[in-house]
């Protein structure tokens, strides 16, 4: 019975056990000795494991910009820069924009892509050690806390004339709710 052991510096800590049958198993013992530990469909209907924070995906985003035809739109239209990014984002290099508007599409979807979304209200962000973050404020904050989200992770790649983005939503579950900085 495979056991896998969580870090506790990132969730505080708790093991799962995977007790599901096997095909390759003719016969399994039922005498075993009982793991107090909780399962992962456990893990799955508490949302936690011993009253300790966990994490539910909220919502998952993925989205694509082709950069010529971005730095044509950007070009064609003066304003489109200032209504797409913050003043932060606006100076960097257009495939880096590119992947920071896919960035911006992937967190609509994520989040159900509700109406009155403002494209500004969300920032990519680098952060000391090179990751992107993401930063929400305003329309897009009040849709994340609507729907539980405070946590958010973000991936960005540009390469071969496309740029594209990943973004994940999750949400704190568990008796010790707190919100993420």
């Amino acid at each position: 019975m495979p056991i896998i052991d969580v870090p506790p510096e990132k969730y505080g800590h708790f093991r799962i056990v995977d007790d599901r049958p096997r095909p390759d198993v003719k016969s399994r013992s039922r005498t075993s000795t009982v793991d107090s530990s909780p399962s992962s469909a456990d893990i799955g209907r508490a949302g936690c494991a011993h009253g300790r924070l966990g994490y539910v995906i909220v919502g998952v985003g993925i989205d694509v910009v082709d950069i010529a035809r971005f730095e044509r739109s950007l070009e064609r239209t003066p304003g489109l820069r200032a209504r797409l990014f913050t003043a932060a984002e606006r100076p960097l290099a257009t495939r880096s924009l590119a992947a920071r508007f896919a960035a911006k599409e992937a967190l609509a979807k994520a989040l159900g892509a509700p109406p009155g979304l403002l494209w500004t209200d969300a920032e990519i962000r680098r952060a000391p050690d090179g990751r992107p973050t993401l930063h929400v404020t305003g329309t897009v904050a009040a849709a994340a806390k609507a729907r539980g989200v405070n946590r958010w992770h973000v991936s960005l790649s540009h390469d071969g004339g496309i740029a594209t983005a990943i973004v994940m939503a999750e949400s704190t579950v568990g008796r010790d709710l707190q919100e993420e900085p």
